[in-house]
């Protein structure tokens, strides 16, 4: 609800599809890039990021300070 008030729209699951006017397409690295929902996002030119760039291009937006960063990097599933 907080995200629609924003103007923007979710679409989760892999049955998801391509809201028109989209603008930007965040995924996860779960998801593989031949899913119909990144396809269409390609063939629209519309640019996908993945949710570490959405939040390195955050960073120090909106008056805020940038943040320092740790990276923790290996295989998915990570305990840490």
């Amino acid at each position: 609800a907080e995200l629609e008030a924003l103007g923007i729209t979710v679409r989760l699951g892999d049955g998801a599809t391509l809201p028109p006017s989209t603008e930007l397409v965040v995924t996860a690295p779960g998801w593989q890039p031949d899913k119909p929902l990144f396809l269409a996002a390609a063939e629209a030119g519309v640019d996908i990021w993945g949710d570490v760039e959405l939040a390195w291009r955050l960073r120090g937006t909106n008056g805020r300070e940038a943040a320092p960063w740790l990276a923790v990097t290996g295989t998915n599933g990570k305990t840490t």
